[in-house]
């Protein structure tokens, strides 16, 4: 399943110098940089296995997307923040592709929506839980396989095709996520990757800081 998901919107804010506010004349437009931390963060398989995993996304500390996996309509498989590089807002609500419930189709409409984003998009990138990219989706492997295993075998197909995506994107570790593996990623598209993490057995957690100017005037 793949769908938009409701998100806490971006507020922004409007300020202006003392000398700009008060009765005398009109001052010049002024910009002023400010930077903006983002954070996305993948929980995979969960300290307690019998509990979901998820998905986080944070702007300055503040959750605005925050799903858990496991059922249809929670965060399981990836999870997919666009956002306007000269503010930091959301060009869209957030996406979730469930590759583990709806396989090949969820990662053909993940890849789709990668291709459209224009150049110079701030993506934000987390699996959930378990995102089914691997044979350990359908075997029954158990919960923390071992790296090379079976269980961590690619599956291929509309899977490859993500991956290659996300790889040309700048994902240097999409290639090696595992049955029940944790992954967040940041990425510019056209630019690269600015942080990325794989973990098993714990979360990933990447964090990127975005500068942009704010103009105001009066």
């Amino acid at each position: 399943m793949w769908r938009h998901v409701r998100y806490v919107g971006i507020v922004g804010i409007i300020a202006c110098a003392a000398s700009s506010c008060g009765d005398g004349p009109p001052t010049a437009p002024t910009r002023s940089a400010v930077a903006i931390e983002f954070a996305a963060l993948s929980r995979g398989l969960p300290a307690d296995p019998s509990r979901c995993g998820g998905a986080e996304f944070r702007r300055n500390a503040e959750t605005f997307y925050s799903g858990r996996g496991c059922a249809i309509g929670g965060a399981r498989g990836w999870n997919v923040a666009a956002l306007d590089p000269r503010t930091g807002a959301l060009l869209e609500s957030v996406w979730n592709f469930d590759t583990w419930y709806d396989g090949a189709s969820a990662a053909a409409a993940m890849v789709e929506f990668l291709n459209r984003q224009p150049v110079g998009t701030l993506l934000l990138i987390a699996v959930g839980d378990e995102a089914g990219m691997t044979v350990g989706r359908t075997s029954g492997c158990p919960y923390n396989p071992a790296p090379g295993s079976t269980c961590c075998r690619p599956l291929g197909g509309e899977f490859e095709r993500l991956r290659a995506t996300l790889e040309g994107l700048g994902a240097r570790e999409a290639g090696r996520l595992c049955y029940w593996n944790s992954y967040a990623v940041i990425i510019t598209k056209g630019a690269g990757a600015h942080s990325e993490q794989l973990a098993q057995g714990t979360e990933a957690l990447t964090r990127y800081t975005l500068p942009v100017s704010r103009g105001s005037s009066r």
